[in-house]
This record gives C-alpha cells, structure tokens and sequence, in this order.
C-alpha cells in the first residue's frame, strides 16, 4: 500500500497569527514518520477580520473554524480532488502513528465515504458506533474536526451543509453539525479505528479559550489514578496550572467545579444517586486527562470524604492533603510541572 497516494490532497489549517503552532505541528509531523503527502497550509479563516454576520450567537472562533473548513472543501470540490485530508494546527499523533495507519487503512472497507482518525464518540439516541471488522468501527456521531478524510459525495454534501445551512438544530459547531445531522455522518460510511491514532495537543484552545491536556479520547485504561484533594483555594488553584484537573465548570465565588458542587447538594438527601454522580464525573474527568501523562484528574470538594470517593471511583485513589503547593506536588500519583 503506497500511502502517499491515498489521500488527494492533505490541508493543514492555521491561522497565520500563530506560527509557534505550525512550527509544532510540523516538529510533531516529523517525528511521527508521516506516511503521507506533505500537507499544504491553509490560513484559517480570522475571525476578527472577517466577522461573524450578526445572526450568529455561537463565538467568533467557531465561525472562523466552520468558515475555514468550509474553504477547505469548497477548494478540493473546485480543484476537483476526490478526497481530502483535513489537519488543524493543534493536531497530535499516537505512537507508532505510521504502523498504526498502515495496518488501519488495510482494514477499513474500501467503501469509506469519511475517516475519523481522530475524534470524540458522543453517545445519544443513534447509539454507539458499531465494530463493522476488527479494528474498525462506524461512527453514528463522532465529532471533532483535528484529522479526517472525507471523499466523493459525502465531501460535497458536507460542504453544502456547511455553506447552507450554519446550523443543525441548533448547533453551529462545524464538528457537531456533521455529526449529528443524519443526512451526513449516520447516512453514510464514515470509519474510525478503534483507537484513535490522532489526537488534540495540550494547549490553549482558541475556539473554547481554556488550557487543555493532550486528548485523544480513547477510553481510560486502568492504570490512572484519582486524586481527592483536600487544600484551601489558593493551593487548588494553583494546582490548575501544574495540570491537576478539577474540572472545566468553575464557580467564580467557591472556584470549585459547578457540577460537584450540585452533587454534592444532595448527598444527604439521596447519598446513592450522588455517589452515581460522582461516578459520572470521575470518568469524565479520567476522559479528559488520560492521553497526557502530565495531567491527573482531581477531586475538590469539603464533603469528598475517602470512602465516598473510593466507593464512586473505578481507578486507586490517592488522598492528597496540604496546605502549600510544594506539599501537594510531592504527593501527587504522577511527576507534574508547572505547564
């Protein structure tokens, strides 16, 4: 298999306002032994350049990632290419990428209309994607837009629906839009593998504006663990920036995460549908954390007590106490750094 024809043309988008990420993405293209053409830099659509039109409510940077990708298939459809890759500048890559590429596009049905290399599986009423061979699976609603393949009809009704509609029910985001529109993922045959060889690079995003660990969202393994942490604010916060995660739904007057603080709401009242709760966040927070080994997922709440955490936890959990930062890092399950 000769895999720098498979795709026609491959894009890479960054926005020309951040050259330290291209310069990243390209050192990460480097050392993943890229298979592949070489991509083509597309400059991203800036949004403060050319501005949203004032029925949009959903943020500048999402209108500048659906007007980029939008571009980017209107040029392909234009040039008449049959099928594109589509990098974003924040791009990262598994290891092994180029072993793990070869043996997924071997298997894959020649049939593919669109490849998910990289990705977020939402379950809703479609259901989770179903395991068509071994190793590979079809998507019902997988989104993210950081490297996907798309081809021939699919990859012209995609763009229409970008360019037409905007929005789906909703939705502006260009990845949810193609996700859960059923005239596009769910009606035709779009694969991913059954895990993801491309991820997200630990950073600021600059469409949701929040510092991010490395994500490919691929199910957590059991070797994470899960710390309960019991400091006051100062030290908790602190922590954020050594890449403790302590959830994304902060609390400007508490600074602890929304959602434990709505839990544990109800512990006395109902202790069994807080600790399945709790359940629920854990696993989401360990979602979040578990591609980047500098990262460790947290949880920060007075009534945490060891027992409940443990009871609601499918990883070890480690009880971390201090009132400094330097204490706290010394008792954390994994080597961080200020990031």
């Amino acid at each position: 298999m000769d895999l720098r024809r498979y795709f026609d043309r491959i894009v890479l988008i960054n926005l020309r306002k951040r050259p330290d990420r291209l310069a990243r993405v390209r050192r990460a293209l480097r050392a993943c032994d890229w298979p592949f053409l070489p991509p083509v830099v597309f400059p991203a659509v800036e949004a403060a350049l050319f501005p949203p039109p004032a029925t949009w409510k959903h943020g500048a940077g999402a209108w500048g990632c659906l007007q980029s990708h939008l571009a980017v298939l209107e040029n392909a459809l234009q040039d008449g290419a049959q099928s594109v890759l589509i990098l974003e500048d924040d791009v990262c890559f598994a290891e092994n990428f180029r072993k793990k590429m070869r043996r997924f596009l071997r298997a894959v049905p020649d049939d593919w209309d669109g490849l998910m290399l990289g990705g977020q599986h939402v379950v809703d009423s479609a259901g989770w994607p179903r395991e068509v061979r071994p190793g590979v699976y079809r998507c019902v609603d997988c989104e993210r837009t950081h490297c996907y393949a798309v081809r021939g009809e699919y990859l012209a009704k995609l763009c229409r629906a970008w360019r037409n509609a905007g929005t789906f029910k909703g939705d502006a985001h260009c990845d949810k839009i193609m996700a859960r529109d059923p005239q596009l993922q769910r009606a035709h045959r779009v694969y991913a593998p059954d895990y993801f060889v491309a991820g997200q690079m630990r950073g600021p995003s600059d469409v949701a504006g929040r510092y991010y660990p490395r994500r490919f969202w691929n199910p957590p393994g059991p070797e994470l663990r899960l710390v309960n942490l019991h400091a006051p604010r100062a030290v908790a916060e602190r922590l954020r920036q050594y890449g403790v995660h302590l959830g994304y739904a902060c609390d400007e007057k508490t600074g602890r995460d929304r959602n434990l603080l709505q839990l544990f709401q109800g512990l006395r009242k109902n202790p069994r549908q807080t600790r399945r709760q709790l359940h629920d966040w854990i696993v989401s927070a360990q979602w979040e954390v578990c591609g980047d080994p500098g990262f460790v997922a947290a949880v920060w709440h007075p009534e945490a007590s060891p027992a409940l955490v443990q009871a609601a936890s499918l990883w070890p959990v480690v009880e971390v106490t201090a009132t400094t930062v330097a204490d706290a890092l010394r008792q954390m399950p994994v080597k961080l750094k200020h990031l």
